[in-house]
């Protein structure tokens, strides 16, 4: 191989490492409590990021809360509750598993699907929008706070466009349904 050609072959290596580096990924904005994430317990505050090809596991104590952010995209997740986070970098999909407490999430709006929240019973998949996930053991909801998203029970397959100011519930039996949200209720009331 030419000299010349080592020179291109670098030169396209470097750039490649470039706008892989360039792209954004999460970061921790703020926490409060307890907060573990990818198996660390953090205890300052910081601006680390935390994506990666691999799954980001967090977690949050009780009386505690984490705020991730990506670009314009925000996730809050709230006191008791675990979520990991896997990016596919093909189709810029985002999946985030959650096992348990509540999270709001505002992700950016794109023509396409490309962010899916799921729980043991519920999975919402979303263009853009703001809406919460709460997974308790008696009851899983998605929250539609702004604009529309595709939910799913994935205990027996029924499936809803959600509203604003609408919720989706599926109980332990697997019986969902879509109710209108009265934004007087807490978390607390609503995932009970």
């Amino acid at each position: 191989m030419k000299r010349r050609d080592w020179l291109y072959l670098v030169g396209a290596l470097i750039c490649v490492s470039l706008i892989f580096m360039a792209r954004p990924q999460w970061t921790v904005v703020e926490y409060s409590g307890d907060v573990r994430i990818n198996s660390q317990t953090w205890s300052k505050n910081g601006n680390a990021r935390i994506g990666s090809k691999a799954p980001s596991e967090m977690s949050v104590g009780d009386k505690g809360y984490l705020v991730i952010a990506k670009g314009n995209q925000r996730i809050i997740l709230r006191d008791n509750t675990k979520v990991t986070i896997k990016e596919n970098d093909n189709g810029g999909f985002t999946v985030i598993r959650q096992d348990g407490g509540s999270a709001t999430y505002n992700v950016d709006t794109k023509k396409i699907p490309h962010f899916r929240v799921e729980t043991e019973k519920v999975a919402a998949v979303v263009k853009g929008t703001v809406f919460d996930v709460n997974a308790s053991t008696e009851l899983h909801s998605v929250v539609v706070r702004e604009g529309i998203v595709e939910a799913t029970s994935r205990l027996t397959g029924q499936v809803e466009m959600v509203h604003a100011d609408h919720v989706f519930q599926v109980a332990l039996t697997g019986d969902a349904f879509v109710s209108q949200y009265d934004n007087r209720l807490s978390d607390e009331e609503l995932s009970k």
